[in-house]
């Protein structure tokens, strides 16, 4: 990577000889101070002098000061082409640099300051990349960009109302905003009767848009010349409306009922509720409308890929389908998988970057985390009153297709086993409010669970009775059913080990100086190992002493890594690894992840692992 180029000339020191050598320490006021030349002190006085102080303390503080990367806009571009985007954020320098999370996008800054130029290879893997700012002071947090197969468009403003209404050849995705209380957004597309058209809306997550966005599909009737019988103004009727289908994002899929014009609308209230009664809006209310006919890559399945053994095949899923469990003719697609990262290779699955599926001739991606269990794929013999026979451990991924659907599974357990049994659904965006069920041979109840941890998803640990073959089932807690009520079930042995976390993304280092890198560590079941923590990826002149977390007392929670750089340690931002080995029999290791990168109760697809998970360590100069 480039060293930064730090020789800025600094102001000239007149009428006062520098401090000597033996000086202990200077305050900001009196190194700022020098700069002011003595005579002219004298003649304008105190209080002006500390005036200027002030200013210069402040402007080199700024000078001084990391980039702020605040939000990208629009939010995304076709792969094989380029596109204008802006940068918001802070600046003291311009042009900064730009760094990915994955191959498959450049990102280069034009000559004004805040625009620049996204490249997306022809080839690259569609889905959301991470982009980030850098200079020499530092690295500015991650922003999602979205890299597609489809034409990406800007919204039109105004088209608040619906004979505006801007106008959609489909597929297409849209970078729009809210951005004002009360705006609504609408985009007019035609049908014919028994089209299927796919809506999704992505603002909360990933783009972290404080809004609630709500999605709107409306008939539009008259507004045309001579038209007949309604010969008005252009009104629109609402069929179907979504709120918080994905976390607080909405979609639909909707069957049009005849020929005609339709209406899409957007709008929103604010994701934090307050006291307002109306429809909010801001510049920071972005989002990203898909819009596709036919097709669209909703989810695939399975919904987990395996680190050692088979996998796939991968179909992307729409999502659409009627009431009885009939997915539509296009549901599902054959889709492909990003190749696995060369630096995942050897590490378990938790500490692996998510994978992306797509269909190259289809609108959309879904990301795919990885298992560390068999993959499995619930058949039809899951939905009937035998089961599907599984061995465990595994990661099952199925859905249920119609109301009161029961998706079960059999399973062989030796008396004392310790088992725990995890569903995900509504954190991956579904509407399935799952309820887990243990059952032994005679059919009984043993154990169950529908929510835990303050989710929907349910969560069950349990420990064998008795020898034999016992059966786990999902089921909608309200007998609900459809093509989009998916789960995903990991049924695994209960065993302990430990999680490793830092609280930022980026440090910083002057050099010659150090910066310390608090280190948490989460030991699960009674995990008691000694782990050994490091830092890995440092550049030249710059080292880091390996720390023990002990299996108890406080160093059992917390460490703190040292990271030090020579005088001579040139400027620099590069990706680092904190990880930890234990030391005992069992040898786990493990990455460091910022917390940024954990999931939070209710943020949806964020949820499900593509949050950033890199570190990042800037040397600046003295």
């Amino acid at each position: 990577m480039a060293s930064f180029v730090t020789n800025v000339p600094r102001p000239t020191v007149l009428d006062r000889p520098p401090p000597s050598a033996s000086t202990s320490a200077w305050s900001t006021t009196s190194t700022m101070a020098s700069f002011v030349p003595l005579s002219l002190a004298l003649r304008i006085g105190r209080r002006a002098v500390l005036a200027i102080v002030a200013v210069l303390s402040l402007a080199l503080a700024a000078e001084a000061a990391p980039p702020k990367l605040t939000a990208v806009f629009p939010t995304g571009v076709e792969r094989g082409r380029t596109a204008s985007m802006v940068a918001a954020g802070e600046f003291g320098k311009w042009p900064v640099q730009w760094r990915t999370d994955r191959p498959g996008l450049e990102v280069v800054s034009l000559a004004d300051k805040g625009k620049v130029e996204l490249r997306a290879a022809a080839d690259a893997v569609p889905g959301w990349y991470w982009v980030r700012a850098i200079d020499a002071e530092g690295v500015t947090a991650a922003r999602p960009v979205f890299v597609g197969t489809t034409r990406e468009l800007e919204e039109a403003e105004p088209n608040d109302v619906v004979d505006k209404a801007q106008a959609m050849e489909l597929p297409a995705a849209v970078s729009g905003k809210v951005a004002k209380s009360g705006d609504v957004d609408g985009y007019l597309v035609l049908l014919k009767a028994g089209e299927w058209l796919h809506a999704a809306v992505e603002a909360n997550q990933p783009l972290g848009a404080p809004m609630d966005a709500v999605l709107q599909i409306a008939e539009v009737v008259g507004g045309l010349p001579g038209s007949t019988p309604f010969p008005r103004r252009a009104e629109a009727f609402v069929l179907e409306q979504r709120d918080d289908e994905t976390g607080l994002d909405p979609r639909i899929s909707f069957r049009a009922p005849r020929d005609g014009r339709y209406l899409v609308r957007v709008f929103a209230f604010p994701s934090e509720p307050n006291s307002t009664v109306g429809f909010a809006g801001a510049d920071t209310y972005a989002y990203r409308l898909t819009l596709a006919t036919a097709a669209f890559v909703d989810f695939v399945l399975p919904l987990a890929r395996p680190v050692g053994g088979p996998e796939g095949p991968w179909t992307a899923e729409s999502g659409a389908g009627d009431n009885t469990g009939t997915p539509a003719a296009s549901a599902s697609r054959p889709a492909q998988i990003s190749p696995a990262l060369a630096e995942d290779d050897g590490w378990p699955a938790e500490d692996r970057q998510v994978s992306w599926t797509f269909d190259p001739a289809t609108p959309g991606a879904a990301p795919i985390p990885w298992t560390n269990h068999t993959s499995v794929l619930a058949i039809a013999a899951a939905l009937s009153a035998e089961g599907q026979k599984v061995a465990l451990p595994a990661t099952i991924s199925g859905r249920l297709l119609s109301a009161g659907s029961v998706a079960t599974f059999r399973f062989d357990a030796t008396k004392g086993q310790r088992w725990r049994f995890k569903v995900d659904a509504r954190t991956l965006g579904f509407p399935l409010d799952a309820c887990v069920e243990l059952r032994d041979a005679t059919g009984a109840v043993i154990a169950e669970n529908d929510d835990a941890n303050n989710q929907r998803d349910p969560l069950l640990a349990w420990t064998a009775p008795a020898d034999g073959e016992f059966r786990v089932s999902v089921r909608d807690t309200y007998r609900h059913g459809g093509p989009r009520y998916a789960f995903r079930l990991t049924a695994e042995a209960i065993a302990a080990d430990y999680g490793l976390g830092v609280a930022n993304e980026s440090f910083i280092v002057v050099a010659g100086k150090t910066v310390e890198i608090p280190v948490t560590i989460d030991r699960r079941e009674g995990f008691a190992e000694e782990i050994e923590i490091q830092a890995s990826g440092l550049p030249e002149g710059v080292t880091v002493a390996a720390v023990k977390s002990e299996n108890k007392g406080d160093a059992a929670k917390a460490v703190k890594l040292t990271i030090s750089a020579t005088a001579a340690a040139k400027p620099d931002s590069v990706r680092i690894r904190v990880t930890g080995m234990s030391t005992g029999p069992l040898a786990k290791r493990h990455r460091a992840v910022p917390a940024t990168a954990a999931p939070a109760a209710g943020s949806g697809g964020g949820s499900i692992g593509y949050a950033p998970r890199e570190l990042w360590l800037t040397i600046t100069a003295p």
